[in-house]
Order: C-alpha cells, then sequence, then structure tokens
C-alpha cells in the first residue's frame, strides 16, 4: 500500500545466510556446524537431519541487494523475490556430513528421535527470471571452506562458539538481563527532544 511514483519497495525474502561477515553468526545453520566442526571437531546435529534449508552465501546477498537497488524500476516495483542460492535447498543432514567432509577430523553425530519440523525449501526462479544478469558465485563447500579457514585463521574457541557474542538470542537475553533493551527489543535509552 505504500507504493506510489515516488516510492518503490522491494522486498527480498532471504534464505538462511551462511559465510565469513564483520558481524558473524553462529547461530544459523551452516556457520554453527562449522564452529562445532572446528572447536570441538563434531559436527552436532540436534535433529535426525530430514528437514531442508533453502542456502545463500552472504556476499551473494550483497549482490542481490545491489542488483534490486540498481534494477530498473518497473521491474522490481513492489515485487517480493525468495532470495535463494544457486544451489538451493539443502537437507541438513547434508550441510552436516559435508562441513564434516571438509573440516577434518569432524565427523557427525545426530539426534536420530528429535525431528525438526522448520522445513521449507524456496525456488528463487522469479528473480532469476526478472534478473537474469545476476550471477551468484557460492557454492556450499567454498562457503564452508571460507568458514573453516576464517575461523581458524581467528583463533575461534569452544568458549567463543557458544558465547553471545556470535549468538543472536543469547545477545538479546542478556541486554535484556542488563535492562540495556526491553523485552519487545526497544532500547531503554531514551531519545532526546
Amino acid at each position: 500500500r505504500l507504493a506510489d511514483d515516488n516510492f518503490t519497495p522491494v522486498l527480498l525474502r532471504n534464505a538462511t545466510v551462511y559465510g565469513v561477515s564483520p558481524r558473524l553468526r553462529l547461530d544459523v545453520v551452516v556457520n554453527d556446524f562449522v564452529g562445532s566442526a572446528v572447536t570441538i571437531e563434531r559436527v552436532a546435529m540436534r535433529s535426525a537431519g530430514a528437514a531442508w534449508r533453502p542456502l545463500i552465501h552472504v556476499e551473494d546477498l550483497a549482490r542481490v541487494y545491489a542488483a534490486a537497488l540498481i534494477a530498473d524500476r518497473e521491474l522490481v516495483h513492489a515485487e517480493v523475490f525468495n532470495v535463494v542460492g544457486p544451489e538451493g535447498n539443502h537437507r541438513v543432514i547434508d550441510i552436516a556430513d559435508t562441513v564434516a567432509d571438509l573440516v577434518p577430523p569432524a565427523v557427525r553425530s545426530s539426534s536420530e528421535g528429535a525431528y525438526d519440523e522448520r522445513s521449507y525449501r524456496v525456488s528463487a526462479a522469479k528473480l532469476q527470471r526478472i534478473l537474469p544478469r545476476l550471477r551468484l558465485g557460492w557454492s556450499l563447500p567454498n562457503g564452508i571452506r571460507q568458514l573453516r579457514d576464517g575461523m581458524i585463521g581467528a583463533g575461534i574457541t569452544l568458549s567463543d562458539w557458544r558465547s553471545d557474542r556470535f549468538r543472536r538470542s543469547l545477545r538479546l537475553r542478556r541486554l535484556i538481563e542488563r535492562g540495556e533493551v526491553q523485552p519487545d527489543l526497544r532500547s531503554r535509552q531514551t531519545v532526546p527532544a
């Protein structure tokens, strides 16, 4: 409803983002698995791994945002696009196996009885049709290698991997406990009049 001649919203529905970035998160599936493999030499799954996850590397996501910003208005005006990497959707167990293969001597473990209800797949066909020159370059194995090398190079430890520095829900809980953020996630700081 806000879209008009002066405002062109473009809605990008991002897949789960992975890869090295300045604000690294270790609470998303690929990054979490690599962190687990690097720090405890085990890819610690919390389910049997049958669920699906759409994935996109953070650098490819930046390419999508840049392409949407410079696209012809008539192509993207008030449109919604699923954003998923070139390999698209992956089963969690396949992600874990790929991490275990690329981060030796890590092995995969799973919780055979646990079921993850958050299973979903998406298609980026509309995005590819509307922006056919957009090229995404990251494969899951290359992203895993980048994360592995980055974490080892940075000296990520077990306490880092589990800390609120890299895990959003833990960080928010700590900010709420310290009174810096309200339970509705708004800042407690007052804005000057």
